[in-house]
């Protein structure tokens, strides 16, 4: 029954056959990466959340045990443990902050949420200050307005 309603009723999210002729099926439902869908984003801020919060955590997350360790340990040279606990703490904070400025980007797209608009983008302003971002407009933008 499941394989019937697979064919039938979900045949768009069907990929190129397999080499063997089997159904593939495609890894998300718009067939756009998470990658893809971050630089194509109207939101400046969107690729820099996907390298840091994205690329980042998904590579510690799916990468080889070699992979890690090399970036752990950097080599062995002098200073080493000095560096990954700088680099770390940098990348927690940029992390927090991206974060935050993805949430607030999210909070101005729901249609029902109480908002403050002149609050959102100080918010917003200081956030990508603060984290090196780029120089965003003084108050939150519309798709409209980016793309007009």
């Amino acid at each position: 029954m499941v394989d019937q309603h697979l064919a039938n009723d979900f045949n768009v999210f069907q990929g190129k056959p397999k080499a063997d002729g089997s159904v593939s099926w495609v890894s998300s439902w718009c067939r756009k990466h998470t990658a893809e869908l971050a630089k194509t984003s109207s939101d400046p801020m969107r690729a820099h959340q996907y390298n840091l919060v994205f690329r980042v955590w998904s590579e510690q997350a799916h990468a080889a045990p070699g992979a890690l360790i090399a970036n752990i340990f950097r080599g062995g040279e002098e200073g080493w443990v000095e560096q990954a606990v700088a680099e770390n703490d940098q990348s927690s904070v940029e992390a927090v902050l991206y974060t935050a400025m993805f949430f607030l980007r999210l909070w101005l797209e729901l249609p029902n949420a109480p908002q403050s608009p002149e609050h959102m983008a100080k918010w917003l302003s200081e956030l990508s200050a603060l984290s090196g971002g780029p120089d965003l407009p003084h108050r939150p933008w519309t798709v409209e307005e980016i793309s007009g």
